[in-house]
């Protein structure tokens, strides 16, 4: 498909060959899912694909063993500031975020600029100090931890969290 050869990494060993043999790849959709979220793991031998629920669950089965309910990341703009946390991973769930609310998300690009002036703190798994998240933060003097790689996964959205960005960590509050 134009505009997703990136996906095509997630194809399995199946639909290469039906691609080869029948020019037909899986529907865009499905492969943009996959991209979102997918591994692979191997036992005695044997490679096994999961892709978006099969992660999600496991994700959600290890969150629930584990209790994290504080993250750690690198100090992108320093401050400390409390409040709702709003897991942003696309822009249909956007509408009901609110000046102040924290954002968390896996990484933003210029499309996330209006929600990054409107919240209180910005969050992200991905990215580094020269990330877009962290460049945007110290323009908007956003308090900003970036790199958590789990901040997505360890919060949902409602939760009342600190973001301390003079020690790079999120807490979740409530």
């Amino acid at each position: 498909y134009p505009g997703i050869p990136h996906q095509l990494i997630t194809l399995d060993m199946q639909e290469i060959k039906k691609y080869f043999k029948e020019n037909k790849l899986p529907k865009r959709d499905l492969l943009i899912s996959r991209h979102k979220k997918s591994g692979i793991f191997y036992e005695k031998g044997k490679e096994f694909r999961l892709h978006e629920k099969e992660v999600e669950s496991i994700e959600s089965f290890w969150d629930k063993k584990t209790g994290i309910k504080e993250v750690k990341g690198n100090i992108a703009f320093k401050g400390k500031v409390k409040g709702e946390a709003k897991i942003i991973s696309d822009f249909k769930n956007t509408g009901n975020f609110k000046k102040g609310d924290i954002l968390i998300t896996g990484m933003t690009d210029p499309n996330f600029v209006p929600l990054m002036e409107k919240a209180g703190a910005i969050v992200t798994d991905a990215g580094g100090i020269l990330c877009h998240a962290s460049i945007v933060s110290r323009e908007l003097k956003k308090p900003c931890i970036v790199g958590t790689q789990i901040a997505t996964r360890v919060f949902k959205t409602g939760d009342i969290v600190e973001v301390d960005a003079d020690k790079g960590i999120v807490k979740k509050l409530k």
